[in-house]
């Protein structure tokens, strides 16, 4: 009977160690996916903002886009 109590309390120990193992481990993985997301985030807003910003350089280009377009093709239907 002693022999059981002893195995139990050997189980016990071993279970407690692995789960503030665990615990901490999740703790770290809580820490790397809120990083992970802030930098997402930050990301996300460069990549709008660089979109945004290309996109207002292309409509003030297009005047001068459109305007060699269509040079472009009058040269082309003078030339047959």
């Amino acid at each position: 009977m002693k022999l059981r109590n002893k195995n139990v309390i050997v189980i016990a120990l071993v279970v407690s160690f692995v789960l503030t193992t665990f615990a901490s481990v999740f703790a770290w993985d809580q820490d790397a996916k809120t990083a992970y997301e802030e930098q997402m985030k930050k990301w996300r807003a460069d990549s709008v903002a660089l979109a945004q910003k290309k996109a207002a350089a292309l409509v003030q280009n297009k005047g001068a886009v459109v305007k060699k377009a269509y040079n472009s093709g009058n040269s082309y239907y003078k030339k047959g």
